[in-house]
């Protein structure tokens, strides 16, 4: 399969992507487990809403973002923010990665370096920070390993010494990354912040077609208009109306993907005037027709 084929699937598979029950609660904020591959595997996509962060202990895997991707390899670490649509595959044998998933509060308001433990999970998968050296790697490596033996063992205090874990590798991640300005500007990002508007944020994902307001939107995260339109840019790094696009956008996506309905049907479902709206805001945000990226579907 050739690269341009790869991008192409990938695409697909992102923007069609159906968020993942993590089963991460209030009572219970976090999720490990270990992958081990024997074989190759192909694409597979996730989202979720709950924070991610992998590192991979051996092999090679395959990371695919919706507009960037790469091939992690053994110490290698990966982020993923919140609702991110994202892919990843197995691409030697034997390729193995411990994955912790854990809403914000997991961590709560801890700054590295002056740094919000957040910022990284901000940044454009691109701009992420990323291991740099020999010595960084190695160290990544004996962090996982240990994040390793804790989720298999489940020793008494071992969400604890996940949290601690985690930090570590983000201290070590944050120690060589100059951090870019974060999407879409504003302040620094609090865990309290993003726990603030995961009513809403569910709600979209929930029904992207349905209508709702900016004032029913702060309502539900009881908060005043003005201070909700604050926090959740400060957040998520979007206004609500963008993100808001987006999830309609993406539903719009899947249904072009597995259904055969009319792209005037699904502009209605998707909450778009018609099917002239959706056409153009589908252009713009994907640089390619309805139609088009329907022929493509895998």
């Amino acid at each position: 399969m050739s690269d341009e084929r790869i991008d192409a699937v990938a695409f697909n598979l992102l923007l069609g992507a159906r968020p993942r029950d993590d089963g991460l609660t209030d009572a219970s904020p976090v999720s490990a487990g270990v992958s081990h591959h024997r074989r190759p595997t192909t694409l597979e996509v996730d989202i979720h809403r709950g924070l991610e962060l992998g590192v991979l202990l051996r092999g090679e895997q395959e990371r695919v973002f919706q507009d960037f991707s790469t091939t992690a390899r053994a110490g290698d670490v990966w982020l993923s923010a919140m609702w991110e649509p994202h892919a990843w595959r197995a691409r030697v044998p034997g390729t193995q990665a411990v994955i912790c998933t854990f809403l914000p509060e997991f961590i709560g308001e801890e700054s590295l370096l002056g740094v919000s433990w957040l910022t990284p999970f901000a940044a454009a998968p691109a701009r992420r920070p990323k291991v740099s050296t020999p010595q960084m790697r190695r160290h990544m490596l004996d962090i996982g390993k240990e994040l390793h033996r804790e989720v298999v063992s489940r020793s008494p205090g071992w969400q604890s010494a996940l949290r601690i874990g985690i930090l570590r590798v983000l201290l070590c991640l944050i120690r060589q990354w100059e951090s870019p300005q974060p999407r879409g500007g504003g302040g620094p990002i609090y865990a309290s912040g993003l726990s603030r508007v995961m009513p809403v944020l569910e709600m979209v994902h929930a029904d992207p077609g349905r209508p709702l307001s900016l004032p029913e939107a702060a309502s539900a995260c009881g908060l005043s208009r003005s201070r909700f339109m604050t926090v959740f840019r400060q957040t998520t790094r979007l206004s609500f109306a963008a993100f808001r696009l987006r999830a309609r956008l993406a539903f719009a996506a899947r249904k072009l993907l597995t259904t055969h309905d009319t792209v005037a049907s699904i502009a209605a479902d998707a909450g778009f005037v018609d099917a002239s709206h959706l056409h153009h805001a589908f252009v713009k945000h994907y640089h390619r027709t309805p139609g088009h990226f329907r022929q493509q579907r895998t």
